[in-house]
């Protein structure tokens, strides 16, 4: 792939990459995998902020839980056991606020470290003016801080100045928050919750992300997609993306950290669905391409090239840092 300035490649990033980070820096000490056990670190203490989220703490923050290695299944089931019943809009406030807050104090401590050095920012920062669209389906900031070490960056949806690259959170974000009626001091056990919706996302400034939040928007993992149009901002940043890869030739395709789990299939195949002209896929990952996703792309176009990259091959990996050179 020769260097140039066009616009031809979509980043799609999952936790994986919030585990590479984890790797690169020894003394990051955080299990990425692990926000119900304050990602196994003892220098994180909740205790104070979950007196707000009572029924997060009694119901999700088990030492059953606590104790899984996955988990993303017990906050998934903790959300479809909420799902429906009468309280909804308050206990889905608790859970968000949890979601919020755990990965606030993640990236904040993720900020005491020099991103520069990290691989990933070498990887944006050489392929920025390439980059069509980058999709994070994590809650923090990595990505975000990555792209800002050498360039600038604007979230679809958000209310924030244009960028060189566009990014997109379908599972929102810790700094963003629905538009919509603020309460000074926000207690979600006395204050009244509802059901807000916009078409926008605000930007929350650091010194508010340990405090309970009345608009905050950390969507929890949920296999039937319940936000997808439940979400106005959510459904107008879809319809960018859409415009975004079916305006630009698209020949690379980077899925990185994201293991196609079922909770997020749909999203990724809305993502790549415009993608019917040949382009050349490279999944950056451990293990090799789940056979759905490969089903999948194969059914948009069977001329499309698949290359598995495995991050722990520094040779493999140093494929993609070179202008996602071939295999």
């Amino acid at each position: 792939m020769k260097k140039g300035k066009v616009k031809d490649t979509i980043l799609i990033i999952g936790n994986g990459i919030a585990w590479d980070f984890h790797n690169h820096f020894e003394n990051f000490g955080l299990n990425p995998s692990k926000p119900i056990s304050n990602f196994d670190s003892e220098d994180i203490n909740l205790d104070k902020f979950l007196d707000y989220i009572p029924n997060v703490r009694k119901q999700l923050l088990t030492v059953e839980n606590k104790n899984k290695k996955d988990h993303f299944k017990p906050i998934e089931d903790y959300f479809n056991s909420i799902n429906g019943t009468p309280d909804f809009f308050r206990r889905e406030n608790e859970l968000k606020n949890f979601l919020m807050v755990a990965y606030a104090h993640f990236q904040l401590r993720a900020d005491k470290f020099d991103y520069s050095t990290w691989r990933w920012t070498k990887f944006l920062s050489e392929n920025a003016k390439r980059i069509v669209l980058a999709v994070s389906f994590n809650y923090d900031l990595l990505l975000e801080r990555a792209i800002g070490t050498s360039n600038t960056y604007n979230r679809i949806s958000a209310i924030e100045p244009p960028g060189n690259i566009k990014i997109f959170k379908p599972h929102g974000s810790i700094d963003l928050d629905l538009i919509g009626i603020q309460i000074e001091n926000f207690d979600p056990r006395i204050h009244e919750v509802y059901g807000n919706n916009s078409d926008s996302l605000g930007v929350v400034l650091s010194h508010n992300w340990k405090k309970p939040r009345m608009q905050v928007d950390t969507i929890p993992p949920n296999l039937h997609n319940y936000y997808r149009n439940k979400r106005m901002w959510l459904d107008n940043a879809y319809k960018e993306c859409d415009k975004l890869t079916y305006n630009n030739r698209i020949r690379h395709v980077v899925i990185a950290g994201h293991s196609y789990g079922e909770v997020d299939r749909e999203e990724v195949n809305e993502l790549l669905c415009n993608l019917t002209r040949k382009a050349r896929f490279y999944f950056v990952n451990p293990e090799p391409m789940p056979e759905p996703l490969k089903e999948y792309i194969k059914s948009l176009n069977m001329h499309h090239e698949i290359c598995h990259i495995d991050p722990r091959i520094e040779e493999q990996f140093n494929g993609i840092m070179n202008q996602l050179t071939k295999c």
